[in-house]
């Protein structure tokens, strides 16, 4: 418990530079193929510079297996958000079902959809998020593939399709570090290549760091992404 509270204040001390958003367990944009098997509850963080200003995303997450088999589970997240000089508020809640659908030594297939609700304060409706997870682990490391399609729930609105790219060589300590990039599949679309350090402070927690940059002139100058990790039970094999 000591040693959780030491790292939500560290965590605290750089808020106001970062805010947080959930993506998974080993990488700071990526989501695993793998499940979790106990709960979890997730910090995570991204702080971006743009040319005409910055904003701070923050989405605490509470993911749940769902079964036995390790192949399935559930997340919880809130979204809150923070555009320049406005106030950091929460504009929406997320519900999210992940499923292994094919699990081997060799490549590995996963999916994941999403329903955002907005608040009523927000102008942007409710949305929907589709994700395809593609990865392979082998004794080099492991190598993500994220095929994502977000759509506005009204009608008539279009796909938003978006992508993430990541890779982490096996780690040989308590250290590890990725390599990784995200944006959309559209003409003017934002791209990031971002690199990533994640640190066990022991079996049950885990800090990332990560500082992206932008590839274009619609992505950010630069991002810094912070996160926290930590297994509400026991880790399970």
């Amino acid at each position: 418990m000591r040693s959780f509270k030491r790292s939500i204040a560290l965590l605290a001390i750089f808020a106001p530079a970062c805010a947080f958003a959930h993506h998974g367990t080993r990488f700071i944009l990526a989501v695993e193929y793998d499940m979790v098997r106990q709960p979890f509850f997730f910090l995570n963080s991204t702080f971006s510079h743009f040319q005409d200003g910055d904003s701070l995303l923050m989405e605490p997450a509470v993911v749940l297996p769902i079964g036995r088999d390790g192949l399935s589970e559930f997340e919880v997240h809130a979204h809150i958000e923070k555009e320049g000089a406005e106030a950091l508020r929460h504009e929406a809640t997320g519900f999210e079902f992940r499923h292994h659908f094919i699990k081997g030594k060799g490549w590995n297939l996963a999916g994941a959809l999403e329903y955002e609700t907005t608040e009523k304060n927000v102008e942007e409706p409710n949305n929907w998020t589709g994700t395809l997870i593609v990865g392979k682990t082998d004794s080099r490391g492991i190598f993500l593939i994220n095929f994502l399609e977000n759509q506005e729930a009204e009608h008539g609105a279009k796909l938003q399709p978006g992508y993430r790219l990541a890779y982490s060589p096996t780690p040989t300590g308590p250290m590890d570090y990725s390599i990784e990039a995200q944006g959309d599949l559209i003409k003017h679309g934002s791209h990031e290549l971002a690199f990533g350090i994640e640190g066990h402070l022991n079996p049950n927690m885990m800090v990332k760091f990560g500082i992206g940059f932008g590839l274009n002139s619609d992505s950010p100058r630069y991002a810094i992404h912070l996160g926290l990790v930590h297994a509400l039970a026991p880790i399970k094999e």
